[in-house]
Parts: structure tokens; sequence; C-alpha cells
């Protein structure tokens, strides 16, 4: 399973780095613009963080677990690629990231009952 979350997050990457290109300039901490990030990388989350609180993850998994973390927080920002965001300075990666964790804050508190269900139908696919 975690094979094809890392496909999945190539393809991500893949696919976000053609994405059409944005003003690199991070916009306002307030003008975080919440967005809906794609179900599979939802799934890539939940899946790594529960794997997580099972087991230590080896550190290829803990840095595909780490981006997927990143891309989820990302994803609820309609201003902000993962491509742009990794060639900003530091000081702006550090804005964006700010912005990115407000705006997943707030999604996970929309979100609780979806992430509910979501959590307990992959913990149902899981081999005990």
């Amino acid at each position: 399973m975690l094979a094809k979350l890392l496909a999945g997050l190539v393809l991500l990457a893949t696919v976000s780095t053609f994405g059409p290109t944005r003003d690199p300039r991070p916009a306002p901490v307030s003008a975080a613009s919440p967005a809906e990030p794609p179900e599979t990388l939802v799934a890539a989350y939940l899946s790594c963080s529960r794997e997580s609180r099972r087991r230590v993850l080896p550190p290829e998994e803990a840095l595909a677990c780490a981006g997927y973390y990143l891309n989820l927080k990302l994803s609820l920002l309609k201003d902000m690629e993962p491509a742009t965001y990794h060639a900003l300075p530091t000081a702006d990666r550090a804005t964006v990231n700010r912005r990115a964790y407000a705006a997943y804050l707030e999604w996970r508190k929309t979100n609780a009952a979806r992430l509910d269900t979501l959590t307990l139908a992959a913990a149902s696919q899981d081999p005990a």
C-alpha cells in the first residue's frame, strides 16, 4: 500500500511541477484561500499518520509522509503550487507554511466528520 502512496506522491509532484506558473511571492498571511485537497492526498496523509502511530517509520517512508503533509497543506492554498513553494527563499517558505498550516487547521475543523469517516474507512481496509 505504501508503494501505491509513494507512486501517487510522484504523480502529484509531477502534475504540480508542470502546472500554471504563479507569482512566487507569498500572499499576505490573512489571504489564505480555502480549497479542497485531492481525496488521494488526504488518504495518503491519513495512512501515513495512522502508520506512524503504529511504528517508527524508516527514513524513506517518513520523508514521503512529510511530503504528503506539506502537499496537503499547500493544496489548501489556491495561490501556491509545490514547485513554486520550493523555489521560494527560506523566509518566504516559512510565511507560506504558516498560511498553509492555518488553512489546514481550518480545513480539519470544517471537515471533521468527513475526516472521521475517511479515517474509519481506511482503518477497516488495513490488514490486522
